[in-house]
């Protein structure tokens, strides 16, 4: 596995590897074992499929050191990773350190800058998160570990999109030291999930819409970042869920009417429509749905 075998190759090697089997029935199960065989520091830890939340949980509660990273099976680490994410870790006293990563596509790589050194508060990073300026990924964040007790952060179950932004909104809305490495140092490889949720490939949309509108509405709308959301994430939330049809229309207007109340500008039309006459718009959107199908048949 490449990714385990990244982390096998760091210049760093006092770590702890926690593998969640997440109810794998392709052969992953024996490979880890093999791994777990080859090296006592990789522990691993079976369960029926609960998703990537529920293992992320387990991962963090049976971890036992200082700071905490989060690697998708799919990803791999520079071999200096850990030891220059951690070097600056015990040099800064931080309680988080971000480094840039490498998006790897099918054509391409394309690398991210994250943060420029001056602007490392946690007001700073969360909003950047919000905008869309820093990445909100849990996978290129060393984390203090004892912060997810002390602020009680969860990993709701359900929520499969934007999960990763809601565990660094919780850690972010306190005043926590961030120290950056200017350098790509952890490998996301975007072609290795093609079942990701997308305009036109989305067999779990619906099953995320409820947790996303509530969760992020209870945790950020008694703060200062609520306004920024509504602007920035709300309005695609909105036309997620009319496009797919996921709330009947007191419950639509129940959760998006903020984009009215806060004048956001730029929503979608269709949008605009459904806040005012939801049965018309979403009849509009599955005419467009009806239509393109036709077209693509």
């Amino acid at each position: 596995m490449r990714c385990l075998d990244s982390v096998l190759r760091q210049t760093f090697e006092d770590f702890e590897v926690i593998v969640i089997d997440d109810g794998s029935t392709d052969g992953t199960s024996a490979l880890c074992n093999a791994y777990s065989n080859k090296d006592t520091r990789i522990k691993v830890i079976r369960q029926t499929n609960q998703g990537a939340n529920v293992s992320r949980s387990i991962g963090l509660k049976r971890s036992q050191g200082k700071y905490v990273l989060q690697i998708d099976a799919d990803d791999w680490l520079e071999p200096n990773m850990l030891e220059r994410m951690h070097a600056e870790a015990i040099a800064n006293d931080a309680d988080m350190v971000i480094c840039d990563f490498a998006e790897h596509l099918s054509d391409k790589v394309i690398e991210y800058k994250q943060c420029p050194p001056q602007s490392l508060s946690s007001d700073v990073i969360l909003r950047g998160i919000i905008n869309g300026s820093v990445k909100g990924v849990v996978w290129n964040k060393l984390i203090r570990r004892s912060l997810f007790a002390q602020y009680n952060v969860v990993f709701p179950s359900n929520i499969i999109w934007l999960e990763d932004v809601y565990v660094n909104a919780q850690l972010l809305l306190h005043p926590l030291k961030i120290s950056y490495v200017s350098q790509p140092l952890y490998h996301y490889d975007r072609t290795a999930n093609p079942q990701s949720i997308t305009m036109d490939k989305h067999p779990k949309w619906n099953k995320t819409a409820n947790g996303i509108v509530k969760h992020f509405r209870e945790l950020l709308e008694p703060t200062a970042y609520w306004p920024l959301w509504v602007e920035k994430e709300l309005p695609w939330i909105a036309y997620l869920c009319l496009y797919y049809h996921s709330f009947n229309a007191d419950k639509y207007n129940s959760e998006f009417h903020y984009l009215i109340d806060f004048h956001v500008k730029d929503v979608n039309r269709l949008v605009a429509l459904a806040l005012k006459n939801y049965g018309c718009a979403n009849f509009i959107i599955r005419a467009r749905r009806l239509v393109l199908r036709m077209l693509h048949h």
